[in-house]
């Protein structure tokens, strides 16, 4: 676990590093963010006007989501809101491998990377949501051994295709040959039977965890001295801490992405990361 937490920090700093020498790249997050927002606006609030009007066809919440035009509804959700991630990351990747070769990528450059690449991001969209509504159904059928497999399942699907947003940007290939590419490059880098052991996440949570602790702290010296504002201030430094940590570590889970594939490709660690960690990026099952 130290070992894992260690490798984690490692691996942020090294990708801080990047972040350092190309701020602009938190744009993206920004944009992608927003427009996931608004996404999830523009399905949620119909379900809930549907919902209080009466018009599921007399059926509840519960019946409607059993039936085919939920999972009609959930797959344009997810093809939707993959769309929108993929775009931005997209550009994050571009801009990355661009400065690994030394150069400094724009905004404007980042965009009109992930722009070029459109058929293969729409293509890619329609795959993930296909597994992702594939996924849910075998956790819907069964309350235990339907969740059992559709993780497994969604713990391979992940590992296979941790490499195809850089393999899209760079090679230009469809989806299904993009995970073909992703797989074989993990395989012949990391060698056969491989379990996620990206430790990065583990730091994005403890930072989560630390805002979280604040909010609880500043409630309970609220309740305590008996003033609202103090709660109040903590939970507006929460919400900043959390929005920021967001932002950051989700871009710093891209540069980390591409800096795997950089590695996956060249064999080289990309400047200012330690090809030692990288080469533990992923780990044989035990």
């Amino acid at each position: 676990m130290f070992e894992r937490m260690a490798r984690g920090w490692s691996l942020f700093k090294q990708s801080w590093q990047v972040l350092r020498g190309n701020t602009s790249l938190v744009v993206f997050p920004i944009f992608s963010i927003t427009a996931s927002l608004l996404v999830l606006a523009s399905f949620v609030i119909p379900v809930v006007v549907a919902v209080n009007s009466g018009s599921l066809g007399g059926k509840t919440l519960e019946e409607w989501a059993k039936r085919p035009e939920h999972y009609a509804l959930v797959f344009t959700f997810y093809f939707v809101s993959c769309f929108v991630t993929t775009f931005f990351n997209s550009a994050i990747v571009a801009c990355t491998l661009h400065h690994f070769r030394g150069e400094r990528a724009s905004v404007a450059f980042g965009l009109r990377a992930a722009g070029s690449r459109l058929p293969q991001i729409l293509g890619w969209s329609l795959v993930s949501a296909t597994v992702g509504v594939l996924l849910k159904l075998i956790s819907d059928k069964s309350a235990l051994a339907g969740k059992v497999v559709s993780s497994l399942l969604g713990v391979v699907w992940s590992v296979a295709t941790y490499l195809v947003l850089p393999v899209l940007v760079v090679e230009g290939i469809g989806p299904l040959r993009a995970v073909k590419r992703s797989g074989e490059l993990i395989s012949r880098s990391w060698g056969e039977g491989l379990t996620a052991n990206l430790a990065m996440g583990a730091v994005s949570a403890v930072v989560a965890l630390g805002a979280l602790l604040l909010l609880g702290a500043s409630i309970g010296l609220a309740v305590l001295l008996q003033s609202p504002a103090i709660a109040a201030i903590g939970f507006g430094v929460m919400l900043v801490a959390l929005i920021l940590a967001t932002l950051v570590t989700s871009t710093l889970q891209v540069v980390l992405n591409a800096a795997v594939y950089w590695f996956a490709v060249t064999g080289d660690a990309p400047a200012g990361f330690d090809p030692g960690v990288l080469r533990a990026a992923f780990k044989p099952k035990s």
